[in-house]
């Protein structure tokens, strides 16, 4: 997708159209193909990390509890 959106017209069309330009592509199709990978990855780490995350808390919460039921002798 980056290469389409990217490349100069005269090389594409002289590599993969047989040397026919197509018309250009618009500036939203260029965002998309940049803003497309950087949102899936951002999926994707937030799935892992939410999870993680959450587990983290719990553990913290009880061993949180855990230190207020036992008395400090000092």
């Amino acid at each position: 997708m980056l290469l389409i959106a990217f490349s100069s017209q005269q090389t594409w069309a002289a590599k993969h159209n047989g040397g026919t330009l197509t018309p250009p592509v618009h500036w939203t199709i260029k965002a998309l193909a940049l803003l497309g990978p950087i949102l899936i990855i951002t999926g994707i780490l937030a799935a892992i990390m939410v999870p993680a995350y959450e587990g983290y808390t719990q553990r913290a919460q009880q061993f949180q509890s855990l230190l207020l039921a036992v008395p400090i002798i000092g």
